[in-house]
This record gives structure tokens, sequence and C-alpha cells, in this order.
């Protein structure tokens, strides 16, 4: 599916003492887990902006870059991330683990937050080397500004890794496919790159909706 508005969230769930990692799809009622492999997002130049002047790590003040607001815009697709799925809540200790592996894409790509004085606070930074960290606590629903400085085809190494209750360690390494412009065919995001699992089950169906009670965002 390709997904160009709306709300998703990108999170793990443990099945069978695994991670797994998936796209929660909450353009559709109800919210359906979706593989990775099986989602492509879309930013389309409806998302360009002009480079502000304070986030320099961005290019210089007035350069275009295609960016997804940390908060929701119609017509713009509004990726978040969550540790919410009922599974990793009741059977995960300790915060989970975000590792950016890698960006194979043909710009820079950064995810920042912006805080309450429009302070950027930079998470991931393609432009740095990898990996890259940061500790996602139990239970979180977040968003955040998601830019990329060229239009193209951009994939994302991410891995989740977290604990279980009895303190075995989970793990998995998905890639986040992200097609950024309107001249970027979104359906080349399909079957291209490795995104297999290094620590989910390959087998388990990636529309399962997994039961978790979780909170609806958007409008």
């Amino acid at each position: 599916k390709v997904i160009s508005d709306g709300h998703v969230d990108m999170g793990p769930q443990l099945e069978r003492g695994r991670f797994v990692i998936r796209i929660k799809d909450d353009t559709v009622s109800p919210a359906v887990w979706r593989d990775m492999a099986d989602v492509v997002l879309q930013v389309k130049d409806n998302a360009k902006i002009d480079v502000p002047a304070g986030v320099d790590f961005l290019g210089k003040p007035g350069d275009t870059v295609w960016m997804l607001p940390q908060s929701q815009q119609a017509g713009i697709v509004w990726p978040g991330w969550n540790t919410q799925h009922q599974s990793v809540t009741s059977g995960t200790r300790g915060n989970v683990t975000w590792t950016l592996r890698g960006v194979d894409g043909p710009g820079r790509y950064a995810l920042f937050l912006t805080g309450a004085f429009g302070t950027p606070e930079v998470l991931f930074d393609s432009a740095k080397p990898f990996p890259q960290q940061i500790d996602i606590a139990p239970n979180t629903h977040a968003h955040g500004n998601w830019a990329f400085s060229e239009p193209g085809l951009y994939r994302l190494t991410v891995q989740m890794s977290g604990s279980t209750t009895g303190g075995d360690p989970v793990s998995d390494t998905k890639k986040l496919t992200i097609a950024v412009g309107d001249s970027t065919d979104p359906d080349s995001g399909f079957g291209g790159g490795d995104n297999g699992s290094t620590g989910g089950d390959d087998g388990v169906d990636g529309n399962n909706s997994g039961g978790g009670p979780l909170p609806r965002t958007g409008t």
C-alpha cells in the first residue's frame, strides 16, 4: 500500500518471543498493522518548504526540503512511532531502543523534534556516522519532523530492540521505504532492497491487527 495522507506509526510487536517491526496504518478503520515491505510512504510536493532560520542542519535558509511536520497537516502523511502494542506493554520491560543503521537515498534525511521555544532536537541525521540510536519509553506514542533534501527513493534501515519481562533480548531490523517528490514513482519502492527481518518471523501475516487497544489519533 502507498500511503500519502493520514496517520501511521512504526513500532514493534512481540510475537512468540520475538520482535517484529510493523507499520500501524490508521488511514483505515479499524487500524491495520502492515509488514514493512508492504508499505511505501509517499511525500508529495505539497510537503515542500523553504529551510527556516535556526535549522542549519537542513541546509541554508531558503533551500527547499520536503518535510513531514511534527503536527498533522491535511494532505500529508503523518508518520510517528510507538511502543503501545499490547504485546509490548505487557511482554517487555524497560525502554525500546530505536537504531538507525543506514540511509540509502539521493539526499540528506533528518528526524528532529521542535521544542516549545522552537529549538530543534535532532534525533537522526544521515549526514552523521551510523549507527545512531534513541531510547523510547514504554507505552510511548510520538511524532517528529521528517525532512528530506532531495526528491527520490529513500530506504531507512531501522532496528528496534528491547527485553522481555523474562529478561531475554529481542530485536528486529527492517527497511522503511519513503518516496519523496511527485516525480518519484512510489510503486518503485516495492520489491527493491532487502526488507527481511533479523529478528521477526517472516511467516507472520502482516495484516494482523494484533488485538492491542491503541489510541486513535488524527482528524
